[in-house]
């Protein structure tokens, strides 16, 4: 099944459909203007397609899907290192409180 990813932490109040969002597998898999970026792996932690173009937006909806599925904030630069191979994903950020 595939949906469109609410904005439910970012300022903006939609993502207009350049965020969508399939579940199937066991595994939630986040497309970012039809690319593949991100997909949970259980428990916490979320693994980053190091081919895929982090553009500004898409930044923003790996952050959302982060928030949403990890239950954490990662800030920029955070998800810079995670995308460039220097940090895991599930060592960066924050608990949502």
């Amino acid at each position: 099944m595939i949906c469109q990813l609410e904005a439910m932490h970012d300022a903006r109040k939609s993502f207009y459909g350049k965020a969508l969002v399939e579940s199937g597998g066991g595994t939630l898999t986040l497309y970012s203007y039809g690319a593949k970026v991100a997909e949970t792996q259980g428990q916490g932690r979320i693994a980053l397609y190091p081919d895929a173009d982090y553009s500004p937006t898409t930044r923003r909806h790996v952050k959302e899907f982060g928030e949403q599925q990890a239950g954490k904030s990662i800030s920029t630069e955070e998800l810079r290192a995670v995308v460039d191979g220097r940090m895991r994903f599930e060592d960066a950020g924050q608990p949502l409180a």
